[in-house]
């Protein structure tokens, strides 16, 4: 999904050590460090998430997030342990695209800076018992040449006390971009908005063709996986999906990822309206299906849906549940600040 990397779920979660041996830069503060309340904690890995641009009076910003974790994360190892991480939400300021700069701590309340700020700064930990720290003012130094990204951290956190550190490495950017779809889907009687869209176009075995349906929150609180087939081999047709009817259009997986629980739930009946709208991928979805803790999961959402010809594979392969599909996103720190 957007080509981000995966992470393993809660079972992961153990205690934070304390990291004492790092290399140091030229002025003696270990590199790729970062220090608070007296322990370092070395950042190993990063990458970042652009979530475009907008106007805000006469200044365009740019919205880029960086995650940072203690260890590089690969998405074929399902026994990687990782117990630290840093979030940012960084917004340049005088351009659509991210530029480097200076960046100085934004609560949000009064009028935006007409300069680049941070509104989120948070060091969270994988442990539960362990409170993440958030930032809370200061400022962070971002340079960029070519792929490469410098980055310098002074700033004060909720308690009171000062973080400070250096990462520096080469950061792929992932584009997000702006919401592209809207509705609700409701699950056990909670309901969450629908922003993001996304099919993944697998092509057509003997008898159907596979559309991987992806729905998501601005603030990535949940996942929704819809594994969909119609019936037919000259390309993907709206109509009625129900679970597991294989003679006609059919859907076999439906999954619900809870970024703020680490739980996920299938469904084990029900069925999704699907019809085309005008767009070339526009589509409405109407779910009502039944998951298996016995609730149902509810909900319509359209959109122009964002499209990826993927081809060659029908489906995800399964692997363990809570594993394969939690993705690293804004999730990753929203979950664990909650």
């Amino acid at each position: 999904m957007k080509s981000l990397f995966k992470i393993i779920s809660c079972a992961m979660l153990i205690a934070l050590f304390f990291i004492s041996s790092c290399s140091k830069d030229e002025d003696g503060f270990p590199i790729n460090t970062i220090r608070y309340n007296g322990e370092n904690y070395k950042l190993e890995f990063a990458f970042g998430l652009n979530y475009g641009s907008f106007q805000e009076g006469s200044v365009t910003y740019n919205n880029t997030d960086f995650l940072f974790f203690d260890r590089v994360i690969d998405p074929d190892d399902n026994n990687s342990v990782y117990e630290f991480g840093l979030y940012l939400e960084l917004y340049s300021g005088g351009n659509a695209n991210f530029q480097g700069g200076t960046f100085t701590y934004y609560s949000g309340s009064g009028s935006i800076p007409t300069g680049s700020f941070f509104t989120n700064g948070t060091l969270f930990f994988f442990d539960e018992n362990k409170d993440p720290i958030e930032f809370t003012g200061g400022t962070i130094t971002v340079t960029i040449t070519g792929s490469k990204y410098s980055f310098v951290f002074e700033v004060t956190t909720n308690e009171g006390k000062k973080l400070e550190g250096n990462y520096s490495g080469e950061i792929e950017i992932n584009n997000i971009g702006a919401p592209n779809i809207s509705g609700n889907i409701v699950v056990g009687g909670g309901s969450r908005s629908a922003d993001f869209g996304e099919v993944l176009d697998y092509g057509a075995n003997s008898t159907h063709h596979n559309y991987d349906f992806i729905i998501y929150d601005t603030d990535d609180t949940y996942e929704l996986y819809f594994e969909a087939f119609s019936l037919g081999t000259t390309g993907f047709q709206a109509g009625t999906f129900t679970y597991g009817t294989t003679g006609a259009n059919y859907f076999d997986i439906i999954e619900y990822f809870d970024y703020e629980t680490f739980s996920d739930y299938n469904a084990v009946s029900g069925s999704v309206v699907i019809t085309k709208l005008s767009g070339t991928r526009e589509y409405r979805l109407q779910f009502n299906v039944v998951l298996d803790d016995e609730s149902t999961l509810t909900g319509t959402v359209e959109g122009d849906f964002r499209y990826s010809n993927i081809g060659g594979r029908m489906g995800r392969v399964k692997k363990e549940s809570s594993s394969e599909y939690f993705n690293v996103k804004k999730s990753s720190v929203k979950r664990v600040r909650k």
